[in-house]
């Protein structure tokens, strides 16, 4: 039925969601941040990793704006700290070149209060996703429970 094939539909855009909310997730976290932190990291490729992070943020964005409304203020917030996320790591970076420790420490730690926030706003919206998620098994449960009754 219709109802059906727009369940199955929204409930693949959710998957899909949290896969993409994942991996931002990683990408933006004190781990990646480590990875990167490596005095041979070439700042074009980090640059060219940060437009691939925006481009998945992006997808998962219009995912949200379609389907999920109700956490696009929520997907900004994110937004906004992994471009603070970014920004300071590669100054991370460049302070590792040059062997600038003192500013080194004052970016990590911005990169570590980005990463915070970033894991606060994903763990909020990932569990209003799982909210979402559960009624609409409810509804696919009431759908089978009717349709075995008629």
């Amino acid at each position: 039925s219709r109802i059906s094939s727009e369940i199955k539909l929204h409930r693949e855009k959710l998957e899909k969601f949290l896969l993409i909310l994942s991996k931002i997730e990683f990408e933006n976290s004190l781990t990646a941040s480590y990875f990167q932190s490596d005095k041979d990291t070439d700042i074009e490729t980090f640059r060219k990793d940060y437009r691939q992070n925006c481009y998945l943020f992006h997808e998962a964005q219009a995912i949200a704006n379609l389907y999920l409304p109700e956490i696009s203020k929520a997907m900004q917030k994110v937004y906004g700290e992994m471009n603070m996320y970014w920004g300071h790591q590669e100054a991370v970076i460049r302070a590792n070149k040059n062997s600038n420790k003192e500013s080194r420490q004052h970016h990590l730690n911005n990169v570590t209060n980005s990463v915070i926030t970033i894991n606060d706003e994903v763990d909020s919206i990932r569990n209003q996703i799982i909210i979402k998620a559960e009624k609409l098994s409810e509804v696919i449960s009431k759908k089978h429970v009717f349709a075995e009754t008629t």
